[in-house]
């Protein structure tokens, strides 16, 4: 829902690789990226780890792995597993969960709150 809030609702419509989108979310959204590490964090059954930026990134590499799987998106070189295309299902995704994407900043700031 994090992507699809920066990707769609927010306008970066040119993002189509996942280091892009990491760049993104570290350098623009602050307030994003901390809640999406407190996320992580709070998920990890090893709670000792540190939770660097490189360990945020592996989790998010792992996501867009599911989304693959999943048929949201589809990788435009196997072996790279960088640039990806949207399938029409990923639309599908505003259409079931839209208030939960709208609501996002709340989340976020919530999420934030927590801390």
């Amino acid at each position: 829902m994090l992507f699809f809030k920066l990707y769609k609702l927010d306008g970066n419509i040119e993002l189509d690789r996942i280091s892009d989108f990491i760049a993104l979310l570290f350098s623009e959204y602050e307030d994003e990226h901390t809640a999406l590490r407190k996320l992580i964090a709070d998920a990890m059954t090893d709670k000792s780890s540190d939770l660097t930026d490189e360990r945020v990134g592996t989790v998010i590499l792992k996501a867009f792995g599911k989304f693959n799987e999943l048929g949201w998106i589809a990788w435009e070189d196997e072996q790279e597993k960088d640039r990806f295309k949207f399938l029409p299902s990923f639309e599908r995704l505003r259409l079931l969960y839209q208030p939960q994407i709208f609501g996002m900043d709340e989340l976020m700031k919530k999420l934030q709150d927590a801390n």
